[in-house]
Formats: C-alpha cells, structure tokens, sequence
C-alpha cells in the first residue's frame, strides 16, 4: 500500500498530511479486512461440503454393492 501525502487538491477537508495519510490506511485496512472475512466465510463453505461428501463416502464404502 503506498501512502502519499494529499494536497489541499485531493485532501478537501485541509487535512494534515500525515492525518489524511492514517485515514487513508485505516480505510485501506477496513477494505483488506472485509475481504479476509469474505474469504474466510467461502473458506468455511467450501470445508462444510467436503466434509459432507468424505462422509458420504464413508458411508458408501461401508456399503456392500
């Protein structure tokens, strides 16, 4: 993530640099978390079917066909 310092041009609120910059960060760090917690929320999905199908395949091997 690259932090610039903001002008006045890009910073409207007159901001000090360094100020801008930390907001910019937190949203930056807002944004990475939400998707981390998307990822993690398909992860969870992803490993509630896998463990559906190995015991649905347990259950088959156990079947004499």
């Amino acid at each position: 993530m690259n932090c610039k310092h903001m002008t006045n041009a890009t910073n409207p609120q007159g901001l000090a640099p360094e100020l801008a910059d930390a907001m910019e960060h937190i949203r930056e760090t807002e944004l990475a978390i939400e998707r981390t917690e998307e990822m993690l929320a398909a992860n969870i999905v992803a490993r509630s079917k896998i463990r559906t199908a190995v015991e649905v395949a347990a259950r088959l091997a156990r079947i004499d066909l």
